[in-house]
């Protein structure tokens, strides 16, 4: 669904991407033959450009003549080449066509000029008389944006069927030769053959109900559903061998207390006397990872693998939570996370405190966690002093560094009454 519902498939199955493909084609054959019929009839300079070219002249024309044929060709080639797969596809499709409905122009090329030319124009203009003809004039201008638009839509379409009869006929012989050599081929492996076949068919039918059709679509031949499936598969076996084996570790390793993010946040942390913004699930992450780094004083190479196996997790936490909060107030505070991150990931700093020189410094686990919570009220208490007594202040505005603070005292608060 994900891929045949994307703009670069509808677009390359449009009849607009039919069109220009024929035409990159049609132009690279008309170079092709002014190139040939120059150099053919005209094989000597001074008959191209007159007794009076010099040879310099004509090298530096010819020159410029080389370069605009390779960038003609490089640009052309594209479409072209997209063009003509995708005709030999329809061709390959033994399928019914209607002529009569296929210059059927379908709603949504022209939905939004129809839209526009139903809506009022925004516009003060006073006086009855000027504004009739403001929207007579609004009227005119869009109803020949409309035909316009028709007639390219309805061209594309004839410029398709075309295509499409010229290039079967050239098929018909390879598909000639296909029945002549199946026949050829024993009844056993024609039977077995059969049965691949038709369980591959089921498997490709069995796809279409998922592929995402836009008005006046015929169904996909079965060689782009498999060229699809294909594709699909080559990313799942990918995905198997690019395991999050880090994560994977990690997790192992925290069977036991691994009890999510939620539990280190407690409702009976005292209040900082003010509007908090939500602290979703990266924050708390990030915020985690800060804490172990500065209470547990592990090894260079450890810290290293705690940090890359959150990492690893961060990516599927930040996919939830952008899909699930993309129109919200979290996406500030899922943006302070991806800054924070990125300062610890660089410089062990939460956000301009280094956590390892803390944990050098502080020899007990609560000495450590008060030090970061007193650190962190500090923090959100400087801010609180600049709001100047608004109560209210909006969230989404805090910077990066109460945002963290706040996280910070929150999951030690909570941490220390446990």
């Amino acid at each position: 669904m994900a891929e045949t519902g994307s703009p670069q498939f509808v677009m390359a199955r449009s009849v607009a991407s039919y069109a220009a493909g024929a035409i990159c084609f049609s132009t690279r054959v008309i170079l092709a033959q002014a190139i040939f019929m120059t150099f053919l009839f005209n094989a000597s300079p001074r008959r191209v450009y007159g007794p009076a070219s010099s040879d310099s002249s004509y090298r530096l024309t010819l020159l410029i003549f080389v370069i605009q044929c390779f960038g003609v060709g490089i640009g052309t080639v594209a479409p072209a080449v997209r063009w003509f797969t995708a005709i030999r596809l329809r061709c390959s499709e033994k399928r019914v066509k209607n002529y009569k409905t296929g210059f059927k122009i379908e709603n949504f090329w022209i939905e939004r000029l129809v839209g526009w030319k139903d809506s009022p124009l925004a516009i003060g203009v006073r006086g009855q008389k000027s504004r009739k003809l403001v929207h007579n004039t609004k009227n005119l201008i869009l109803n020949f944006c409309i035909g316009v638009q028709i007639v390219i839509v309805a061209t594309s379409k004839l410029i398709m069927l075309i295509s499409i009869y010229l290039i079967s006929q050239f098929l018909s012989f390879e598909h000639l030769y296909k029945e002549v050599k199946q026949k050829l081929i024993s009844k056993n492996t024609a039977s077995s053959n059969h049965t691949d076949l038709e369980s591959g068919l089921g498997t490709e039918l069995e796809l279409c109900r998922c592929v995402l059709y836009l008005e006046g679509d015929e169904e996909l031949p079965l060689q782009i559903m498999k060229n699809n499936k294909d594709t699909t598969d080559h990313f799942i076996q990918k995905g198997e061998k690019q395991q999050p084996k880090y994560l994977k570790e990690l997790l192992d390793k925290s069977t036991m207390y691994f009890h999510g993010v939620a539990k280190f946040d407690s409702d009976q942390v005292p209040s900082l006397e003010f509007e908090e913004p939500p602290n979703g699930w990266s924050p708390l992450m990030v915020t985690l990872t800060c804490i172990a780094i500065a209470l547990l004083n592990m090894e260079n190479h450890k810290v290293k693998w705690l940090l890359r196996s959150v990492s690893e997790g961060l990516l599927y936490v930040n996919l939830v939570e952008k899909l699930l909060n993309a129109k919200s107030d979290m996406v500030n505070i899922m943006n302070a996370a991806d800054i924070l991150w990125l300062r610890l990931d660089l410089f062990r700093k939460w956000p301009d405190e280094y956590l390892q020189k803390i944990a050098l410094e502080v020899k007990t686990t609560k000495e450590t966690l008060k030090r970061l919570a007193n650190i962190a009220k500090i923090t959100v208490t400087k801010f609180k002093a600049n709001m100047n007594g608004n109560q209210k202040e909006n969230p989404p505005s805090w910077d990066i560094k109460t945002i963290a603070a706040n996280s910070m005292y929150r999951i030690s608060q909570t941490v220390l009454l446990n």
